[in-house]
């Protein structure tokens, strides 16, 4: 919880610290969401965990426009953790954790034409995962980590909006907190994302 909070308060910071720099240059703001992907979790002790794919994610971005071609963008994205735990004593029962990703993504366009711009980036990318239920312990617990995020889309121009197809990897690290040894879990190094950006 307390880390978590931490993820919030370094989001809001970093937003805030952009904004004040560059009050002179442009900025703009949208609602970026994604396809349904794999667990975030995989399973390390057979049958004990059988976890569902993921739902949907969704959250507000943030593009601060830095010099010429190059940009910041700044996530905060929501992804609802759908799973089933599974034993010999007690029958199958559903639960959902939840995860939160803060990506900041520097951005280069590298291409445009008349409404359409296509870019490229890297960044840090900052997760929290909270609400676990083990499966033979009733406790709930959190485990984060930090990656490097890559991408790569386009930005097409629809009257007052743009819309933002985009494709991104993130290698997570190591856990920065949480034991995942303690539970039939642990997290997937590789995430591959496919997502969807409407910015007015």
């Amino acid at each position: 919880m307390i880390f978590r909070h931490k993820y919030l308060t370094l989001s809001c910071f970093m937003v805030g610290l952009s904004c004040s720099i560059s009050s002179a240059q442009t900025f703009k703001m949208g609602i970026k969401t994604g396809l349904p992907q794999p667990s975030a979790f995989k399973v390390d002790l057979g049958s004990i965990l059988s976890y569902t794919n993921s739902n949907y994610t969704v959250g507000p971005q943030l593009e601060i426009r830095v010099l010429g071609s190059l940009a910041v963008e700044l996530d905060a994205l929501y992804t609802s953790l759908p799973y089933s735990t599974n034993d010999s004593i007690q029958p199958a029962q559903k639960s959902s954790a939840h995860n939160w990703e803060f990506p900041v993504v520097i951005k280069a366009y590298v291409g445009h034409t008349k409404r359409r711009r296509t870019f490229i980036g890297a960044g840090p990318s900052f997760r929290s995962i909270w609400g676990i239920r083990d499966a033979l312990v009733e406790q709930k617990a959190s485990m984060g980590s930090v990656g490097i995020t890559v991408a790569s889309g386009s930005e097409f121009r629809v009257g007052a909006i743009s819309l933002c197809p985009e494709v991104r990897y993130t290698y997570w690290g190591p856990l920065t907190f949480g034991n995942a040894s303690q539970f039939a879990l642990n997290q997937r190094a590789n995430q591959t994302q496919f997502l969807i950006g409407v910015v007015f």
